[in-house]
């Protein structure tokens, strides 16, 4: 029987390392200006399939802890792709796009500089073997 099968996902934690972000944005990045940030995310995916046929798309957001009861966000990872599967083979496209959330976050020598962002789109092919 052919239908339209729709699922979600919701998926947090932490990342693996930590870094030292101002306490202001306006102060050096220096001696005891800095405090320790905990990076952690969030990840919401949705998923439809139709018969070999499926499409899904995400969106991760990584923060960081300003306070102890406070996170900021920092940026947003956006995928959306499609493709087909039959028998333990997926083929698919996908487009991944970088987004900050706070463009000019990052010191660098007493000065703001851009954080990352950009994009990247790749084809595949996986073979699932149980």
């Amino acid at each position: 029987m052919l239908g339209l099968i729709l699922s979600a996902y919701l998926q947090f934690g932490m990342l693996d390392g930590a870094g030292w972000i101002p306490k202001k944005i306006n102060e050096p990045a220096r001696g005891s200006s800095l405090i320790t940030v905990l990076p952690v995310y969030t990840d919401l995916g949705f998923r439809a399939e139709y018969g070999i046929l499926f499409a899904e798309t995400n969106i991760l957001t990584t923060m960081y802890q300003t306070e102890w009861n406070n996170f900021n966000p920092f940026d947003n990872t956006y995928s959306i792709g499609a493709g087909i599967s039959f028998k333990g083979v997926t083929m698919g496209i996908k487009h991944t796009c970088y987004h900050p959330m706070q463009a000019y976050s990052l010191y660098h020598n007493y000065r703001l500089v851009n954080a990352t962002e950009g994009s990247m789109n790749n084809m595949y092919v996986r073979i699932d073997i149980k």
